[in-house]
């Protein structure tokens, strides 16, 4: 089994006063290590990062929730994990209540790096 590092980005655009939130899934046998704190939530470029009203991690989903944003800022917020990988792929099923952010993901350290949409997103790990 190998272990990748890989940072979901999440951002809405000026003028939304929408609530930053995504819930994403592992829909196949691949799974978020949980082991030593490898899970971090950071700001994303120059962005404002809205406070978080949770965020609910697991072996196989990441779902999380900011508060309302104050003011028609872009808000941004990126989340980094360490997938415990099984096979080529990763397969994400993506929900979002209300406005869709623009949503990417990114293996640190390679070029491989990508778009995410609502429903289902294929992943191919890096070799």
């Amino acid at each position: 089994m190998s272990q990748y590092a890989i940072v979901f980005r999440f951002e809405l655009d000026n003028g939304s006063a929408a609530s930053l939130n995504a819930d994403l899934k592992i829909a196949d046998s691949n799974t978020i290590s949980l082991a030593g704190g490898l899970i971090q939530i950071q700001p994303y470029g120059t962005s404002a990062t809205p406070p978080l009203a949770y965020c609910n991690v697991g072996s196989s989903e990441i779902k999380f929730q900011a508060d309302a944003s104050a003011s028609a800022d872009k808000q941004s917020i990126q989340i980094g994990a360490h997938i415990n990988a099984v096979a080529a792929t990763m397969t994400i099923r993506v929900t979002v209540n209300g406005t869709a952010p623009m949503m990417s993901y990114q293996f640190p350290g390679t070029s491989s790096q990508g778009a995410l949409a609502i429903g289902s997103n294929v992943i191919a790990f890096p070799e």
